[in-house]
């Protein structure tokens, strides 16, 4: 139920356009938003002829690219020479090659702050090495209303395939190849654009609140989990600490002005609308030994220690109950109060997703050691003192380590009675579309009567999506929501017109329609499932996936299994995404309110519960499983399971 822009490597539009007031402001990712046309400038001076003429096979490459994705857009490849010529005024562009060996970077490349010499590039911190690449946004040299990407390396060779560097939320990305080495966001915007030093608390201020601005105007209902005296306090506390935070420092780091604003928006109790709080905020020689000496993990409502440093290995596995006396939540309250969401279990998940990048920039645990209290089945609680370490140590020795299967993947188990499916991210496009038919025409193929279906890891999408994987679980009528507020520019003559609506029309302040959503019949298709479903919910189930959940429980298509979804049923949702003026923090804000398939009283506050619950004790007999919850599953449908041998 939220609006995702990406950029896939390659620079694209975004909500907002970059320009605000005189000029553009960036990111990287709105460059092309800024003008119909974009030329792409190819380097005549390359030393390196042969990577010149596969610059100029990369570039045509991208044009198609960036054709297919954007029908109408109109893409074109110039020279330096002709670019130089032209003057492009009109276009927005972006520049490949090295700044010798492209006549335009020649010429225009002066004023962006970095250093690139053969054996480094230095922007706030000295990156070493001879096969760096550094790809960042400017303002237009020819009209600073428009945006400028460049794409650029020490080595002209290494300007091929520079697209395939995930850039596009900053406004520059360093890298080794596809590494990111740094990636960040440029200060002084309003005068001259440079590297760290913060904002003045005019720009913080400024961005601020546009943040609540964009709040107001937005979502249907500010006031929904906070009064209007809290919410008044909420923006002059927010004002304070940017405030504070200039006289401590003299400006205002981002990173200040990043966990203000994602504390603002957590505390509407919405958990679409929230800032980014990302790894490039923090400063170089800014992280102490402040890391935990072990990573975090959820189970069965439990917080876990997952992995330990070397020398407390011992740690392993346990429950953690309490950090310095306090219990996990209560120890953690400065963390999650940066992480919006409507249940606690959910922002102790997010948390836990995202362990390293919330830690170093809220610094829960101050001192050099803190005492955690772990718990064992059978033992009684045991309290171990546990040093703080330097933040380059915990990534050495505890990397991070991620599972995510956007796409899907389906195994058969229990003979082919039982098709497993861990399902991450619900998407509208033709490849998804054609995945989901793979699967239950596998199924079917297969003669499998049960389907487990995991969103234990997805975090939603496009409703959709839902609705096309529905159509395999049921031919009758259902609605995936009963009823929906949006906030709109104008008064709608009939609650119908609801569903036609410019998804952008609540941008201009207007007032709440609300409508009755309209029951859907689902699509006749080939290979409908008639089996035992089976759906695997937790608190990262949220959005369309807790959706999806609040379907199969209320119109019986399946038994859930597992914990409360982190979703509730009367949920906000369908997030435009935002970038602040001056700091270019991104943030979402819900323009929707979306009410439960059968409504209950308690829907505010509670997600789906599972039919089936896991609590702790459940995964006993499974503790030695790579997974002890799917193996509690996957034992329950193997008991269950009726079908004739």
């Amino acid at each position: 139920m939220g609006l995702v822009v990406a950029c896939l490597g390659f620079s694209c539009q975004s909500q907002q356009d970059g320009t605000v007031g005189a000029g553009f402001r960036g990111p990287i990712n709105a460059s092309g938003g800024t003008s119909p046309t974009t030329v792409l400038i190819v380097p005549t001076n390359e030393s390196d002829e042969a990577a010149q003429q596969r610059i100029h096979q990369y570039a045509q490459a991208i044009r198609k690219f960036m054709i297919e994705g954007a029908s109408g857009r109109d893409v074109k490849v110039m020279t330096d020479a002709e670019a130089l010529a032209d003057g492009l005024a009109d276009s927005a562009v972006s520049v490949y090659g090295t700044p010798q060996g492209n006549l335009w970077l020649a010429k225009h490349m002066s004023p962006v702050p970095v250093v690139i010499e053969p054996n480094r590039i230095v922007t706030d911190r000295v990156h070493e090495g001879s096969d760096l690449r550094f790809i960042t946004a400017w303002p237009h040299p020819s009209n600073p209303r428009l945006g400028m990407v460049i794409y650029t390396a020490q080595r002209a060779q290494d300007v091929v395939g520079i697209n395939g560097v995930f850039h596009g939320p900053t406004d520059f990305v360093v890298a080794r190849g596809a590494t990111l080495l740094q990636s960040g966001n440029y200060s002084g915007k309003t005068a001259a654009w440079a590297f760290g030093g913060g904002l003045s608390l005019a720009e913080a201020t400024e961005d601020l609140e546009f943040l609540f601005k964009t709040i107001e105007q937005v979502h249907p209902n500010v006031l929904a989990n906070l009064s209007k005296d809290r919410y008044r306090q909420l923006k002059e506390d927010s004002r304070a600490a940017l405030a504070a935070a200039a006289r401590d420092k003299g400006r205002v780091p981002r990173a200040v002005l990043a966990t203000t604003a994602a504390k603002a928006a957590a505390s509407l109790g919405d958990g679409h609308t929230s800032c980014w709080l990302t790894a490039d905020l923090w400063e170089a020689g800014d992280v102490p030994a402040c890391m935990p000496p072990f990573r975090l993990k959820w189970q069965a409502g439990e917080v876990v220690i997952d992995r330990a440093i070397p020398g407390l290995e011992r740690l392993n596995g346990a429950r953690l109950l309490e950090i310095n006396g306090k219990p996990f939540a209560e120890a953690m309250a400065a963390v999650l109060a940066h992480l919006s969401g409507e249940r606690q279990e959910f922002q102790i998940a997010n948390f836990l997703d995202r362990q390293e990048v919330y830690w170093v920039l809220t610094r829960p645990v101050q001192g050099p050691e803190m005492a955690v209290t772990i718990g064992r089945d059978g033992d009684e609680p045991e309290t171990v003192k546990s040093p703080l370490i330097p933040h380059e140590r915990y990534r050495r020795e505890l990397p991070e380590v991620r599972d995510a299967r956007p796409a899907g993947r389906h195994e058969f188990l229990h003979d082919g009675r039982t098709c497993y499916w861990r399902f991450d991210g619900f998407h509208v496009s033709d490849a998804a579309r054609e995945s989901v038919d793979a699967v239950f025409k596998d199924v079917r193929e297969h003669k499998a009567r049960n389907l487990v279906i995991d969103l234990r890891f997805n975090g939603g999408g496009n409703s959709r999506a839902a609705e096309y994987i529905l159509d395999y679980l049921t031919s009758e009528r259902y609605r995936f929501f009963s009823r929906v507020e949006v906030k709109v520019s104008k008064p709608l003559r009939s609650a119908e017109r609801l569903g036609v609506l410019d998804p952008l029309a609540g941008l201009v302040p207007g007032r709440v329609v609300s409508g009755k959503s309209s029951w859907r019949r689902p699509c006749d298709v080939e290979h409908r499932f008639d089996g035992s479903l089976y759906v695997i919910v937790g608190p990262r189930t949220f959005s369309t996936a807790s959706g999806f959940a609040h379907v199969v429980k209320d119109y019986h298509l399946g038994t859930l299994v597992g914990e409360e979804t982190g979703g509730v049923r009367l949920c906000f949702g369908d997030c435009p995404s935002f970038h602040m003026p001056n700091s270019n923090l991104r943030f979402g804000v819900s323009m929707k309110r979306f009410h439960a398939p059968i409504p209950a009283p308690d829907d505010a506050t509670r997600g789906s519960v599972p039919d089936v619950p896991i609590a702790a004790d459940c995964l006993d007999p499974f503790a030695g499983s790579a997974d002890p919850e799917l193996a509690f599953v996957l034992d329950l449908v193997a008991r269950r399971d009726s079908r004739p041998q």
